[in-house]
Formats: structure tokens, sequence, C-alpha cells
């Protein structure tokens, strides 16, 4: 019948097959074992991959808030001390941002967006100043990338004086802003005592006696 002949077919190719070796066998069951191991080993590994970079994802915000919180305290406190110690006129705090263009992206902007005249130095290509308000989001918006913070640049006003750099200004100016910026930040961050020697050294007669 049909069924016996294909019964003695498919002995007949077993039999050309030939029997199946032992070794085989526990070798297939080694190397199985071997990869379930490796398996789940990557999969631990990919875990704890997302695992962090979800907490990296989390602290930065934290200190990015935290950072901003603190940076705003400083520049209001900088502006109150340095118009009680100048009995007047503006002082800022300015961030620093470059520009870092992502992998296959040209720099499409090499120019600086900033207010009031050009800093005594020398001009920093794809740097983009911002105050506490989040100024220049406009020309942001131009750039592609993504913006780190690489500085912080000071502008002072003392009374009677158009807004300007503090490299533009006297040594007893300088003097008496760094001062505030100290005590801004100090007010920020109070420590249980703190000691300044020959603060007025750079002061010039005309400072000390008005």
């Amino acid at each position: 019948t049909l069924l016996a002949e294909e019964i003695g077919h498919l002995q007949h190719q077993l039999q050309l097959i030939g029997g199946i070796d032992e070794q085989i066998t526990e070798e297939y069951h080694s190397t199985n074992e071997r990869w379930e191991f490796l398996n789940k080993q990557s999969e631990d590994l990919h875990a704890a991959i997302t695992s962090l970079e979800s907490a990296i994802a989390e602290l930065d915000n934290v200190i990015k808030e935290r950072f901003d919180q603190a940076f705003k305290r400083i520049n209001n406190e900088f502006n109150t001390f340095f118009r009680t110690l100048f009995r007047g006129g503006r002082a800022e705090l300015m961030l620093i941002k470059e520009v870092v263009p992502l992998p296959g992206e040209e720099d499409e902007d090499d120019d600086e967006e900033r207010e009031g005249p050009p800093p005594a130095r020398e001009p920093v290509p794809n740097l983009i100043r911002e105050g506490v308000s989040g100024g220049g989001r406009a020309h942001d918006a131009k750039l592609k990338g993504e913006k780190v913070v690489t500085g912080i640049d000071i502008k002072a006003t003392p009374p009677g004086k158009k807004l300007q750099s503090i490299a533009m200004l006297s040594g007893g100016e300088r003097a008496l802003t760094s001062i505030a910026l100290l005590c801004a930040i100090i007010s920020n961050n109070p420590s249980p005592f703190v000691a300044l020697d020959e603060v007025d050294a750079a002061l010039d007669e005309a400072f000390l006696n008005s």
C-alpha cells in the first residue's frame, strides 16, 4: 500500500542519515545553556542602562532647577548690594551659553547676541548671553544643537554711566562690584562667619572719601 511504501521510504532516509551522536546532544544542551545565561546577562545590562539613564536625566533636571533658582536669587541680591554700595546704578549677571552643534550639522551662526556696547575682550564665536529673563530666545530658535553654559558675564552700570561690561570699569568700581557679588553669593548660601582682609585695598581715595 501507499502508506507502507511511505514508511519504508522514510526508514530508508533515516538509515542514510545515520544515528544521532550523543556528544552532539550534549553540546547542544551546553550551548543552549550558555546562550540563555548570556541572554539573561544582556537583559540585565539593558535594564541597568535604562535605569542609569533615567537617574541621570532626573539628576540633570534637579541640578538645572536648583541652579536656575540660585542664579536668580544671587542676581537679585547682586543688584541690591550694587545699588547700596554705589548709591544707585544697576548690575546684572548674564549666562554665557555656547551652541554645541549636533553630529552632521554645520554652524549656521557665528555672531553673538548681546545688549549694549561690545566687551573689551575679543568676542567668542557661537556664544549667546542670556539673562534670567531668558533673552535671546528668538535667536536661539534659529540655531540647531544643544546650548551649554560655559561661563558668566557681569554687567555693571554705576550711576550716571551707560550700560557697560565690568572690563570697562575703573579699579575701584571693579572692587566694589566684586564686593557686591561676593555679598550676594554669601547671602544665598550663608556661612557661619566670613573674614574679608584688606577689602578696601583696591579702592582709591575718591571711593574711600565718598
